[in-house]
């Protein structure tokens, strides 16, 4: 119990990642196996993506760290090939694929986007920040990818 008499809630999991090499990663979330599979390509020599396969039996909560990396000149993550955090800055090199550089508004929606119509600026906005780690609390599904989309000078 805590001083306010509500029982004490155990920590929440959490998992750290970064660059590096490919890797399984093995967790317990309230007794459910967990198992992120990391693994990194670069397509280009400016671009680089660290993909999180998330293996589990059932839907579980628990925090990811993402550490992105000081050199970073951009970045972005998506979830199940949708954005879930912007781009943090305007330029976008064209090694990075047509449908990840195209402006979408602050809200994100296909409705918008549309009404916004072409050169209507990006509206971006990111909480990514070069040599910080980005905190998503969530709860993962089976099969979920979460990509971590970089841009920066990590050649071949």
């Amino acid at each position: 119990m805590s001083a306010d008499g509500a029982a004490a809630r155990p920590p929440m999991p959490r998992l750290a990642v970064a660059r590096g090499p490919d890797v399984r990663h093995a967790l317990d979330v309230g007794g459910t196996p967990v198992v992120v599979a990391q693994r990194t390509e670069r397509p280009a020599p400016d671009y680089e993506v660290l993909f999180l396969a998330f293996e589990t039996p059932v839907e579980v909560r628990f925090a990811l760290d993402l550490a992105i990396p000081a050199e970073c000149r951009n970045a972005c993550v998506t979830l199940d090939d949708e954005v879930l955090l912007d781009w943090f800055a305007d330029e976008v090199p064209a090694s990075v694929p047509e449908d990840l550089r195209a402006p979408r508004p602050a809200c994100g929606c296909a409705d918008c986007a549309a009404a916004a119509g072409p050169g209507a600026g990006s509206g971006r906005f990111s909480p990514l920040l070069p040599g910080r780690v980005q905190a998503l609390v969530f709860r993962w599904h089976p099969g979920d990818v979460l990509r971590l989309h970089l841009v920066g000078p990590y050649g071949r």
